[in-house]
């Protein structure tokens, strides 16, 4: 195992190699650099590219428990995860609701996070300028709690420090929106229904992970008419520890698969190996026999069924041995 540190120019010069496979995670601008700069190579590669993976809320289900998952997930290590809840889609009958219950449950559980070291700050002043940015532009939505500001006189700007904030109903074309956000940032949206909640997710690029807080009923549903890397009804997050289950993206949120036995299949080259024993005649000669061509061609138009195909098999093995040997007898 060598490991190789540098910019951008060891990275290019790395995935022009000849490798049996390339792995990458990370956005999907550099990906598309990644796979132009093996296709000459017809190198393989596996892409997780994160995106923005939403959440479905719907009636029928405990909200309260419902918006605590949300929010575990949603600001876990800053909201720097690839597959952080990126943007809730909520139905207008527990809209209201649900937003009482996460302004709640971002205070209690992250009560003074500017102050708090379990917080963490954003990797780094990049990011946070990013994220600031995309507050303090005019997004057209209201701002539940936190913002682009910290607290006065608490915070130095050097901190890398963003709030954990809430937006409800920024406007489509904002970068809350339109940007994967990766940060500690939640938009909500409104829909009337179940159905707009899926038109929204298919008129954008096919997300990493999709999370459903609905019915079983409601939740097939939506399963059944949408296409995610993968899909968690009832929590969020928390597929990623599962070793037994496939991980990775579709689309503009990757391709391939890791995890355990995906994992390993993934990377390895599943090559046919077939062994042939040379003692007895094999029927695959030219000339074809032209009494055996004959039995074939009955076989397959004939279309037997199950037992006479079964047994019909089972004659021409004992049968053709014989055939071939009693041949070659005559030819000697």
């Amino acid at each position: 195992v060598r490991c190789v540190l540098g910019g951008a120019d060891v990275s290019s010069s790395l995935v022009a190699q000849r490798f049996d496979h390339i792995v990458y995670t990370g956005g999907s601008r550099v990906a598309k650099l990644i796979m132009a700069a093996a296709a000459p190579n017809m190198t393989p590669v596996t892409l997780e590219l994160g995106g923005k993976s939403p959440v479905v809320m719907c009636p029928g289900v405990d909200l309260k428990e419902a918006c605590l998952r949300v929010i575990t997930a949603k600001f876990t290590n800053t909201g720097q995860t690839c597959i952080a809840p990126d943007f809730v889609l909520a139905e207008k009958g527990v809209r209201d609701e649900m937003v009482s219950l996460m302004v709640k449950a971002v205070h209690d559980m992250l009560r003074d996070s500017h102050k708090a070291e379990h917080y963490g700050r954003l990797v780094n002043a990049q990011s946070a300028e990013r994220i600031r940015s995309a507050l303090e532009e005019d997004h057209g939505g209201k701002v539940l709690c936190g913002g682009a500001e910290a607290p006065a006189g608490e915070v130095e700007q050097a901190h890398r420090f963003v709030q954990p904030t809430l937006v409800l109903d920024p406007r489509k074309e904002s970068k809350l929106l339109q940007e994967e956000i990766f940060g500690p940032v939640l938009p909500i949206i409104t829909v009337e229904s179940v159905n707009e909640a899926i038109d929204y997710i298919n008129a954008n690029p096919k997300p990493l992970a999709l999370y459903v807080f609905a019915p079983a009923a409601t939740a097939e549903q939506v399963i059944s008419n949408t296409s995610s890397g993968a899909v968690v009804v009832g929590d969020a997050l928390v597929h990623k520890g599962n070793p037994h289950l496939p991980f990775g993206g579709i689309g503009n949120s990757g391709m391939g698969r890791m995890h355990g036995l995906h994992g390993f299949r993934e990377l390895s080259n599943e090559r046919a190996v077939m062994y042939r024993p040379l003692f007895m005649p094999s029927p695959l000669r030219l000339p074809i026999n032209g009494t055996l061509a004959k039995a074939a061609y009955a076989y397959a138009t004939l279309r037997p069924g199950k037992a006479l195909r079964r047994h019909f098999l089972k004659l021409l093995a004992v049968l053709l041995p014989l055939f071939l040997l009693l041949r070659r007898r005559r030819l000697r």
